[in-house]
Parts: C-alpha cells; sequence; structure tokens
C-alpha cells in the first residue's frame, strides 16, 4: 500500500509525511523472489494501534504470495508476543482468517510450548478461538495436544484432568474449552469431556464446578455437545444430589435446564421428581 497521509498533513509542501504516518514499502519482484516479505516492519506496526489496523488492512488485499510471506516470515516467528499483545493479537487472528491452511500451519507451529498459556491470556484466548474458528478441526489438534498431550494413554488421567478443569474455571481459558467442544470432532472432544466428567475427584468439586461462574459453561455444553453418557453422569452426579440448591444459584440452575433440555427421558424425570 502507497503511504496514506493522515488528516491535516499536507506533504505537499514540505515533501515529507507526518511521522504518525505510516508507510507500507512494498519491495521489488525481484525481492519477494528471493524470499523477502513485501512489506517491511511488521511486527513492529503490529504492535501500534495504526499500525495493526493497517497491516490488517493490507493482509486483506495483499497477493496470496504476499500474504504468505508476511505470515511465514515475520508474523509466525513472532506469534507468542504478538499474540497476547492487545494491537497485535489483532494481527494474528486477521491471518488466520485470511491466510491459507498451509500459512495457518506455519502460525500454529511457533505457538510451540505455549499454547496453555495463550489459552489463559486476555488476548491470546482470542487468538486460540480464532484457529478453531476459522480451521477444520483436524488442523487445532495441537491445541487439544497442549491439553491432553500426544501420548496420552488414557484420556482419564491426571495430568488431562489438570489442565482441562484449571482452564475450565479460568475466565478465559473456559472460553477456549467451549470452543473445542463447540467445534471438534468426537474423537478429539473424548478426552477433553473424560475430564470434566471424570476428573473431579467428589461431589463436592463436581458441584463447585457447576456453581462457578466460568466452569458451569463448560459443563453445559459437555452436556449440549458431548455423549449420552456424559448427559447421564452429568444429570445423576453432578446436578441430582443438589438438584434442590442449584435449581436457586444464579449459575447452577443454568446447567439443570440444560440439562433439562438435552438430556433423555428417565434423566429428565430423576432431576424433575
Amino acid at each position: 500500500l502507497p503511504g496514506v497521509v493522515e488528516d491535516g498533513c499536507n506533504p505537499g509542501r514540505s515533501g515529507r509525511r507526518s511521522s504518525s504516518s505510516f508507510e507500507f514499502e512494498r519491495r521489488s519482484t525481484s525481492g519477494s523472489a528471493n524470499g523477502n516479505s513485501p512489506i517491511s516492519d511488521v511486527v513492529r506496526m503490529s504492535r501500534e494501534a495504526k499500525g495493526s489496523a493497517r497491516v490488517q488492512e493490507y493482509m486483506e488485499t495483499a497477493t496470496e504470495e504476499e500474504r504468505s510471506l508476511i505470515i511465514r516470515e515475520q508474523l509466525a516467528p513472532n506469534v507468542v508476543p504478538l499474540s497476547m499483545h492487545t494491537h497485535g493479537c489483532r494481527v494474528i487472528q486477521k491471518a488466520i482468517e485470511v491466510g491459507s491452511v498451509q500459512d495457518c500451519r506455519f502460525l500454529a507451529a511457533g505457538t510451540g510450548p505455549h499454547v496453555l498459556e495463550l489459552c489463559a491470556d486476555v488476548n491470546g484466548n482470542h487468538v486460540m478461538q480464532k484457529f478453531i474458528e476459522c480451521l477444520p478441526s483436524e488442523e487445532v489438534q495441537f491445541i487439544v495436544d497442549a491439553l491432553v498431550g500426544k501420548d496420552d494413554a488414557t484420556s482419564k488421567s491426571a495430568h488431562t484432568a489438570s489442565h482441562v478443569l484449571r482452564l475450565a474455571v479460568h475466565c478465559y481459558g473456559c472460553r477456549v474449552l467451549q470452543r473445542l467442544l463447540q467445534k471438534c470432532d468426537m474423537k478429539q472432544k473424548i478426552p477433553i469431556l473424560d475430564a470434566v466428567v471424570y476428573g473431579t475427584s467428589d461431589a463436592s468439586e463436581r458441584r463447585m464446578l457447576v456453581n462457578d461462574q466460568f466452569g458451569n459453561y463448560v459443563v453445559q455444553h459437555s452436556i449440549q455437545f458431548g455423549r449420552p453418557e456424559d448427559r447421564h453422569i452429568i444429570a445423576h452426579d453432578f446436578l441430582l444430589p443438589f438438584v434442590g440448591d442449584l435449581c436457586s444459584n444464579k449459575f447452577g440452575s443454568n446447567v439443570v435446564e440444560k440439562s433439562l433440555g438435552c438430556c433423555d427421558i428417565d434423566d429428565k424425570r430423576a432431576l424433575v421428581k
């Protein structure tokens, strides 16, 4: 994109642009052929409010080749700090929206061991949600792997339950879990569902999860997008022992209502007795 003059600037007399104006510098075709990004300073600009908006605009209008060069050479190596930045996270989200699946694989690979950290970050959680929203379910396996482990022999392990339950009651992490339960294939969801349904050690923990201001949404998504056996266990082990108290709780009552809408007739009858 050529340099855009800010309102109130008159470069005609001075021959200079305002210092607050940002300019995308297109490099020569030969430069792109050599693997150089067609615009410079993407990372710096992504951290500034106006610069972030310009980069996002450019990403929408750039050629596929230019967009791929930016994503692979400049954004992917910096995906973690940018994802956790107020303005940078918007650039990464735009890259996921408009980039190819191959480009997004570079971004996903750049998250490395920081997926759980990003899930719990005020800005990073939006990037994780954007991956889940925009990519085929098999392409977000890296998020599932971070939660449950690639080689986890049993999806009901304490290791898996610890990560999942900790995110379930986290103000940002719960959003990522909800998106995974909503969008992923059942095979991918099973270890997450098992962590929610079987990971709590006793009745008091289950009650606390249902009444939690964030955890209740994860339980509701487990009911809505889980297996019939998940709905049955939640109805009988999570809700039935405390159904009277839960119905008068701001958050627990929502879980009871979700069960009454999704469970089979026998479980519904048990809850309303």
